[in-house]
């Protein structure tokens, strides 16, 4: 199952204090990356 635009947005949210945080959708699922480096992922909400 595809991880949800909503809760995508919910997890950047908490993140917020961090700057140069980004997220990239590949396979219907979020990486994301600090500063351009991989650092985790967002996988079925």
């Amino acid at each position: 199952m595809a991880t949800t635009k909503e809760y995508k947005d919910f997890v950047l949210e908490q993140l917020n204090l961090l700057n140069n945080i980004t997220c990239k959708l590949m396979m219907g699922e979020y990486l994301l990356y600090y500063n351009n480096i991989l650092f985790g992922g967002i996988y079925d909400d």
